[in-house]
């Protein structure tokens, strides 16, 4: 299979650098810098090679969202706890 590569350089005003990043189409639009293009060749992968790694993906996005989730969860029952002690106290 053939793809064409846009390789692009960006600059961030705040750290005075530039970054680069390879992108599916020209993202001169959009602020970025075309340095060159190259066609990339690679074998395509099958859909079961596909699918697998598309679902170890999303199960990875999901144990993110549910840690997040617990994370907050946690600090919204210490505030819970804090108002219930405060309550009892007076």
């Amino acid at each position: 299979m053939k793809v064409k590569a846009y390789i692009h350089a960006q600059y961030n005003e705040y750290e005075k650098t530039f970054t680069y990043s390879v992108h599916y189409c020209d993202m001169q639009e959009y602020g970025y810098t075309l340095l060159e293009t190259r066609d990339l060749e690679f074998d395509q992968p099958t859909f079961e090679v596909l699918a697998n790694k598309t679902i170890k993906a999303l199960r990875d996005k999901q144990s993110r969202i549910l840690a997040t989730a617990q994370s907050e969860s946690a600090r919204v029952e210490q505030v819970i706890d804090t108002l219930l002690y405060i309550e009892h106290k007076a």
